[in-house]
C-alpha cells in the first residue's frame, strides 16, 4: 500500500470516530447503550432531539423523538409517515427513562399497546398520554391499546377521527383523573365511562354528540369539571346530570338547546360555573338555579334566537355569584328581582340586547359591582338614584342607547366610578351637577349636548365659568365629539384638572377659539377638528407667554404645551388669523411653544375665495387683511369706502375703488397700529388732484388712480416715501411739477403710465428721460405709449425735437468740415501718438494730456520691480539711483527691502503687483531662466488683463537670443506690445513717460499748453552697461535735429518699442 492510500484509509477512520462521537453530541451518556440504537441524537442535557434512523448525512426520518427537560419531562414522537407501525421499532433499545409526559403525533395506531411502546425505550412513571393521529383510529382503537396503564393519571386522545368506541376502552385506566375525547365525532356507549370513577375532568367537546345516555356518567361521582360545548344536544333531563353531585363547572356553549327543565340542575349543588352560550333559547324557567347556591359565573352570551322575557327571580339568591354575561340576546327587558340576594356580583355585561328600561331597585343588593355595561340597548331613562349602592362600581357603559338627559341623581352613590361611557345617546340636557370625583376616562360623544356649565360667576374676581367636571380632579380623558358645544373656555379645565391629557371636542359647533382657550396647566391633546371654526385669534398668546414665564431661565420653563388640531374648520384666513399664521412659521417668541403647538397638516382656509383650499403655514402673509373699524381721534373710514387692515405690514387699505367718486375723501383715518395707508381709488370719476389735501394723505405709500379722468397729478400730498403710483387709463398728456418730485423719490417700486394720450413734443424731453430710465419700475413698459400711438420705449429725444431742412444743411456742413479737420488731427495723432507724448512728456508740457487717471489713487508703490537676482547689480545701481533719486521721485517696491520675511512667495508677489501702478520687468537672459520671475510677469499680466490698461513695463537688459525659446505667454506679450532696450539713447525720457505720471508735474489746463523751461540741472553721467551701450543723462534737453522720434526703432519677433 502506497503513502497516498495510508493517509487517505487514516482519514477515514478519523471521519468515522468524529461522526461517532458526534453522533450523540449534547445528549445524554446513557441514551443509546452501548451504540444499540439506530437514532441520531442532537441538543443538550435538557433538550435534545432524536431522529430514526440515524445515518450521516441524515436523511429524512421516519420519526423525531423531542426529549424536554431533564427526568420527569415530556417525551414527544412524531411520524413523518402514518402508513406503518413498524417504524416503531426504531424506538427499541432508546434509555428515555423516567418520564412523566408521553406524547404521540401523527402516527399510525401501534400493533402493540402503548405500555409496550414505552418499555422498549425504558420509558417509566408516565402520567400522561397524548395520542393525536390526525387519521382515523375508529375501529382500530381497543382496550389491548390501553392495558397497562394502570398508573396513568391523564389520557388525551384528540384529534383520532374517534367515531365508534368499545365500551371497555377504559377497563385498565381506571386511575385516571383527566380525560380529553374533544374534536372526534363520537358515540358514546352507556357504560364507557364505568371503569374511570375517579374522573375530574372530562373534555367531550366538539364531538359532533346528538344525545347521551341517561346515566352515562353513573359513576362519576367525583366530577367536578364537565365540557360538552360544540356539539349538537337538544334535549337535556336532569337524570343526565344526577349522579355528578360535584360538578363544579359546565360548559353546553354552541349547542341546539331551545329549553331546559326546571330541575336540570338541581342535583348539582356545588356547581360554581355555566355556560349556556351560543344555544338557541327561547326562555327560561323560573327557578333555574334555585338549588346552585353556589354558583359564581353565569355565560349565556350570543343566543342565536330572540330571547325575550327572562323570568323573575333568575340569578337571584345566588350569594356567590360574580360574574354575569348575557349580550347579544336580543333581550327586551329584565325583572326587577333579577339579581336580588346576590351581594357578591362584581360584573354584569348585559350589552347588544335590546332592554328599553331598567327597574329602578334591580341593583339593591349588588353593593360590590365595579363593571356594568349595558350598551347598545334601547335604553332611554335611568331612574334616579339607581345606583344609589353602587359606592364601589369602577366601569359604567351605556353607550348606543336612547338616553336623552343626565338628570341631577345620575352619579349619586357612584363614588369609585373611574370609567364612564355615555356616547352615542341623544343627551342633550346635562343637569348642573358635578361629575364624580373619581373620573378618569369619559366619554360622552355622538350626543346633543350644548352646555357644560356648572357654575357661571361673571365677576371680575371670579375664575369664570366652571364645568359638570370641576369636582374631577383626576380626569385624564375628556371625549366629547359630535356634539353641539359652542364653547371651550371652562376655568377648571385649564386650573383644576390638572392630569387632563386627551380632550376630543371635534364635530361640535365651535366657531371661535383664542390664546387662553389653549393654555392648560396639563398639556393635553386637544382635538378641535371639524368644527365651525372661522376665527382662531392668538394676537395675546405672545403676551400670555411672557406673563406667564417672565424671568425665568429656559431650563425652568416647564413644557406643558397644548397639541391642537384644527383640520376641518372653515378658517377665514384675515388679520385675525395671522397669529395663527405666525404661530405655524415659528416666527412668535420661544416662550409661545411652552403654551401651544398646531398641527398644520391639513389646515386649509375656507375664506376668502383667493386663498380658499391653501394651506394656512403656505399662505403670503401680505395677502391677510381684515375689516378695520377700530378708529381713533373722532376719525372713521371714509364714505362709500371700506377700510381693512394688513397685520403682516401694519398698513391701513382704504378701498374707494368703484365707487363713481368724483371728489376725494375729505379725511383719511390714522389708526395708531398703521404706519402707512394704501389708498385705493382706481376706477372712480375724479379729474383733479386738490391743491389742498387733508394732512392724513401724508401717510399713503400706495396710490391707485387707474381708470379715472385725471389730467393733471400733484404729489405733494403724499407720502415722501411712497412706493407704488398707478396712473393708467387715465386723461394724463403730462406730469408737468409732479415729474421733478417723481425723479426724487427714492421710494418708489412701480409706477403705470399706459393708456395715457401723452404729449411727445420738445417739452416732453424729462419725461422720456424718466420713463426709459426707469423702465424696470414702469409697469407694462413697452405699452406707454403717446398720443399719436408712438411708443416711449422706441423714441429718442431728436425724435421728440425735429430740426429744420436748412438748419439740418447748414448744420451739416459745418459739422462736416470740423469733422474733417479733426479726422485729420486725429489721423496725425493715431500716427505719431506715442512720439508725441513722449515729446510732450520729456518738455513737460501739456502734461495733463498725459498724466494718470484716478484708478491708481489707492496705490502703494509708483512700480514694482521684477528681476533676476543677478541683475540686481543694474536695478540698485542704475534703475533705484535714478527713479528714487532724482525729480519727480518714484516711490518702488523691491524685493530686498519691502517684502515681508517669512510671507508664502507667491502672496508676496500678488501683494506687489496690486499696491503698484506699474510692474518693471528686466529682461534679461537670467530673468528667463528664473521661475520666480516668469511668475511675476504673469502675475501683473493678468491684473493688466483684467483692468484692461497697461500696467507692465519691459526693459530689455541684454541679449536674450532666440525669442521661439521664451516662455508662451511672455513671447506672445513682446509680439503684441513695446519695451524699451538699456543702451538706447532715449532709454530714461521713454522709461519715465511709460511710469505713472505724479499729479504735481501734470497740473494745468489746456490753454497752458506751452513748453516749460527746465531748470538748470547738473548733468549726471550714467552708468554704461557691460556691453558698452551708453545712455544720456537723464532729463537732459536734448538737441531736437538729432531727435529719433519718427526714426523707426529696432524691433524684437515683430514687437513695437516705444
Amino acid at each position: 500500500m502506497g503513502p497516498s492510500r495510508l493517509i487517505l484509509a487514516w482519514a477515514c477512520c478519523c471521519l468515522l470516530v468524529i461522526a461517532a462521537g458526534q453522533r450523540f453530541a449534547g445528549c445524554p451518556d446513557d441514551l443509546c447503550p452501548e451504540g444499540a440504537c439506530n437514532c441520531t441524537c442532537d441538543g443538550s442535557n435538557r433538550d435534545y432531539e432524536l431522529q430514526c434512523p440515524g445515518g450521516l448525512p441524515s436523511s429524512h426520518p421516519a420519526l423525531l423523538v423531542s426529549v424536554h427537560g431533564s427526568q420527569g419531562g415530556v417525551v414527544e414522537i412524531k411520524c413523518t409517515s402514518s402508513d406503518s407501525s413498524s417504524d416503531y421499532d426504531l424506538l427499541k433499545n432508546l434509555n428515555l427513562g423516567p418520564r412523566s409526559n408521553f406524547v404521540v403525533k401523527l402516527c399510525p395506531l401501534p400493533d402493540v399497546p402503548f405500555r409496550q411502546l414505552m418499555a422498549d425505550t425504558n420509558m417509566t412513571r408516565v402520567m400522561s398520554l397524548n395520542v393525536q393521529s390526525f387519521a382515523n383510529y375508529s375501529h382500530h382503537l381497543t382496550r389491548n391499546h390501553l392495558s397497562g396503564l394502570g398508573e396513568l393519571t391523564k389520557l388525551a386522545l384528540t384529534n383520532n377521527m374517534l367515531t365508534e368506541v368499545p365500551e371497555d376502552l377504559f377497563a385498565d385506566a381506571g386511575n385516571l383523573t383527566w380525560l380529553n375525547l374533544r374534536d372526534n365525532l363520537l358515540r358514546l356507549p352507556k357504560n364507557i365511562f364505568r371503569p374511570v370513577s375517579k374522573l375530574d375532568v372530562l373534555e367531550l367537546g366538539s364531538n359532533n354528540l346528538t344525545y347521551l345516555e341517561p346515566g352515562i356518567f353513573r359513576n362519576l361521582t367525583r366530577l367536578r369539571l364537565l365540557n360538552l360545548w360544540g356539539n349538537r344536544l337538544k334535549n337535556l333531563t336532569r337524570s343526565l346530570f344526577s349522579d355528578l353531585t360535584n360538578l363544579e363547572s359546565l360548559d353546553l356553549n354552541s349547542n341546539h338547546l331551545a329549553t331546559l327543565p326546571p330541575d336540570i340542575f338541581s342535583d348539582l349543588q356545588k356547581l360554581k360555573k355555566i355556560n349556556l352560550h351560543g344555544n338557541s333559547f327561547m326562555a327560561l324557567p323560573q327557578g333555574l338555579f334555585s338549588s346552585n347556591t353556589l354558583l359564581e359565573g353565569f355565560t349565556l352570551n350570543h343566543n342565536r334566537v330572540e330571547l325575550r322575557v327572562i323570568p323573575p327571580g333568575l340569578l337571584s339568591n345566588l350569594p356567590n355569584l360574580h360574574d354575569v354575561g348575557m349580550h347579544h340576546c336580543n333581550i327586551s327587558s329584565l325583572p326587577e328581582d333579577f339579581l336580588w340576594g346576590s351581594p357578591a356580583l362584581t360584573t354584569l355585561i348585559m350589552n347588544w340586547n335590546s332592554i328599553a328600561t331598567l327597574p329602578a331597585k334591580i341593583f339593591k343588593d349588588n353593593q360590590k359591582l365595579l363593571d356594568v355595561d349595558f350598551s347598545h340597548n334601547k335604553i332611554s331613562t335611568v331612574p334616579d338614584d339607581l345606583f344609589a349602592f353602587q359606592k364601589e362600581l369602577v366601569k359604567l357603559n351605556l353607550a348606543y342607547n336612547n338616553l336623552q338627559s343626565i338628570s341631577d341623581s345620575f352619579f349619586t352613590g357612584l363614588e369609585s366610578l373611574t370609567t364612564l361611557d355615555l356616547s352615542h345617546n341623544q343627551i342633550a340636557l346635562v343637569a348642573h351637577q358635578p361629575f364624580p370625583r373619581s373620573l378618569i376616562t369619559v366619554d360622552l360623544s355622538f350626543n346633543e349636548i350644548t352646555d357644560l356649565t356648572y357654575f357661571d360667576d361673571p365677576s371680575a374676581d371670579s375664575f369664570g365659568t366652571s364645568s359638570v367636571f370641576q369636582s374631577s380632579v383626576h380626569l385624564q380623558t375628556l371625549l366629547l365629539s359630535h356634539n353641539r358645544l359652542t364653547r371651550i373656555g371652562y376655568s377648571d379645565w385649564h386650573n383644576t384638572l390638572v392630569k387632563l391629557k386627551n380632550i376630543d371636542l371635534s364635530y361640535n359647533n365651535l366657531s371661535y377659539v383664542n390664546g387662553d382657550d389653549f393654555d392648560f396647566s396639563s398639556g393635553p391633546t386637544i382635538n378641535l377638528s371639524f368644527n365651525n371654526i372661522s376665527v382662531v385669534d392668538l394676537n395675546e398668546l405672545e403676551s400670555i407667554a411672557q406673563f406667564k414665564f417672565e424671568g425665568l431661565p429656559t431650563t425652568q420653563m416647564e413644557n406643558r404645551s397644548s397639541r391642537v388640531t384644527l383640520k376641518g374648520n372653515p378658517l377665514i384666513c384675515d388679520c385675525q388669523a395671522f397669529s395663527l399664521m405666525r404661530l405655524l412659521r415659528e416666527d412668535m417668541r420661544p416662550e409661545v411653544n411652552y403654551i401651544v403647538t398646531v398641527d398644520s397638516m391639513d389646515l386649509i382656509c375656507h375664506e376668502p375665495l383667493i386663498l380658499h383650499s391653501k394651506l394656512v403655514k403656505d399662505v403670503d402673509p401680505d395677502m391677510v387683511n381684515c375689516v378695520w373699524d377700530r378708529f381713533e381721534h373722532g376719525t372713521k373710514c371714509p364714505d362709500k369706502c371700506e377700510c381693512r387692515f394688513r397685520p403682516h405690514s401694519s398698513s391701513l387699505i382704504i378701498d374707494c375703488h368703484g365707487r363713481n367718486l368724483t371728489t376725494w375723501p375729505a379725511v383719511l383715518p390714522t389708526p395708531s397700529n398703521a404706519n402707512h395707508t394704501e389708498l385705493y381709488l382706481y376706477s372712480n370719476q375724479l379729474s383733479t388732484v386738490p391743491e389742498t389735501l387733508h394732512f392724513s394723505y401724508t401717510n399713503v405709500t400706495h396710490l391707485y388712480l387707474a381708470y379715472n379722468r385725471l389730467q393733471s397729478l400733484n404729489l405733494s400730498h403724499f407720502s415722501p416715501n411712497i412706493s407704488v403710483i398707478e396712473l393708467n387709463n387715465n386723461n394724463f398728456s403730462t406730469l408737468g411739477r409732479s415729474l421733478k418730485t417723481l425723479q426724487e423719490l427714492k421710494s418708489l417700486k412701480m409706477i403705470a403710465l399706459n393708456n395715457n394720450p401723452w404729449k411727445c413734443d420738445c417739452s416732453a424731453r424729462d419725461f422720456l428721460h424718466f420713463v426709459q430710465s426707469h423702465y424696470r419700475r414702469v409697469y407694462h413698459y413697452l405699452n406707454v405709449s403717446c398720443s399719436d400711438g408712438q411708443r416711449l420705449a422706441n423714441l429718442t429725444t431728436s425724435d421728440l425735437c425735429p430740426i429744420s431742412g436748412t438748419a439740418i444743411g447748414i448744420g451739416s456742413v459745418i459739422i462736416a468740415l470740423i469733422g474733417l479737420l479733426i479726422g485729420g488731427l486725429f489721423a496725425l495723432y493715431y500716427r505719431y501718438q506715442k512720439e508725441i507724448k513722449v515729446w510732450l512728456y520729456a518738455h513737460r508740457m501739456c502734461l495733463w494730456f498725459v498724466t494718470e487717471d484716478e484708478l491708481d489713487k489707492d496705490k502703494k508703490y509708483d512700480a514694482f520691480i521684477s528681476y533676476s537676482h543677478q541683475d540686481e547689480a543694474f536695478v540698485v545701481n542704475e534703475l533705484v539711483r535714478v527713479l528714487e533719486g532724482n525729480t519727480p521721485k518714484y516711490k518702488l517696491c523691491l524685493h530686498y527691502r519691502d517684502w515681508i520675511v517669512g510671507d508664502f512667495i507667491p502672496n508676496q508677489i500678488a501683494r506687489s503687483v496690486e499696491d503698484s501702478r506699474r510692474t518693471v520687468v528686466v529682461l534679461s537672459p537670467s530673468f528667463i531662466e528664473s521661475v520666480w520671475g516668469r511668475m511675476e510677469f504673469r502675475t501683473a499680466h493678468s491684473q493688466a488683463l483684467s483692468e484692461k490698461r497697461a500696467r507692465v513695463i519691459i526693459i530689455l537688459f541684454g541679449e536674450i537670443g532666440d525669442t521661439e525659446s521664451l516662455d508662451p505667454e511672455l513671447k506672445a506679450y513682446l509680439a503684441m506690445n513695446t519695451y524699451v532696450k538699456w543702451g538706447d539713447p532715449w532709454f530714461w525720457d521713454k522709461l519715465l513717460y511709460a511710469l505713472p505720471h505724479p499729479p504735481e508735474i501734470t497740473k494745468g489746463i489746456p490753454s497752458l499748453c506751452r513748453r516749460r523751461r527746465e531748470p538748470n540741472h547738473e548733468k549726471q553721467v550714467i552708468a554704461s552697461p557691460e556691453n558698452g551701450a551708453t545712455t544720456p543723462p537723464v532729463m537732459n534737453t536734448m538737441n531736437h535735429q538729432t531727435s529719433p522720434f519718427i526714426e523707426p526703432l529696432k524691433t524684437l519677433s515683430n514687437t513695437k518699442p516705444i
